[in-house]
């Protein structure tokens, strides 16, 4: 998107150390994640972490988003 010449602001839902493939590997991922696939230990970025970003852009007039890309 970015080199569509597209602004674009990213939140990592999920982040690893390195692919899952391999024998090994920490980080982040959901709840649901964790319980469905027995994934490996890291944080979920839950509801309030994500209220907590918005929080945070809304008071430096950062809120301007007109989409939202998921997936």
């Amino acid at each position: 998107m970015q080199t569509l010449g597209i602004e674009v602001d990213f939140v990592n839902s999920v982040q690893f150390s390195n692919h899952t493939g391999y024998p090994t590997w920490t980080g982040s991922f959901t709840s649901f994640d964790a319980q469905c696939c027995n994934l490996q230990s890291g944080k979920a970025l839950d509801g309030d972490d994500l209220g907590e970003l918005i929080r945070g852009l809304r008071s430096n007039d950062l809120l301007k988003h007109t989409h939202l890309l998921t997936g």
